[in-house]
């Protein structure tokens, strides 16, 4: 296999072929699963201020650091409004499957207040807890 030179004008060209595909340009996670891009990591070990750095120099069109600002507050909103939906539909599951006082909501199994699952179900043949998560 041969290994690539990602120079600069590589990068950008897969910069804004991703941009034309999908109307904008990536995220870290979106790098990572872009077979014409090199890894997120790669970026951060060649180019000093990582992928903020990178952006800038590339003067893209968007946020330069993905993680701060508007754009990182619109995500944890959406994520937030995806697991409280997703957690409605777990609940409703398991309600109409063990009854309603069997089944609870945020149990922390520890006392440091970090410690705890979705759900936790008190049921005749054991108890168990629940976690939900979504992945794309």
């Amino acid at each position: 296999m041969r290994k690539v030179e990602w120079t600069m004008e590589k990068i950008a060209e897969g910069f804004d072929k991703f941009n034309t595909e999908n109307g904008h340009y990536p995220t870290a996670t979106e790098i990572d699963m872009c077979s014409y891009l090199p890894s997120s990591r790669q970026i951060q070990r060649r180019f000093t201020g990582g992928l903020p750095e990178l952006r800038k120099q590339l003067k893209l069109d968007c946020p330069t650091d993905f993680t701060k600002g508007e754009y990182s507050s619109m995500r944890a909103h959406t994520i937030g409004k995806r697991a409280h939906q997703l957690e409605r539909i777990v609940y409703e599951y398991l309600i109409e499957h063990f009854g309603r006082p069997f089944v609870h909501r945020e149990y922390f199994f520890m006392d440091d207040r970090r410690s705890r699952t979705d759900f936790f179900i008190y049921f005749q043949k054991g108890n168990f807890s629940v976690d939900v998560f979504f992945y794309i």
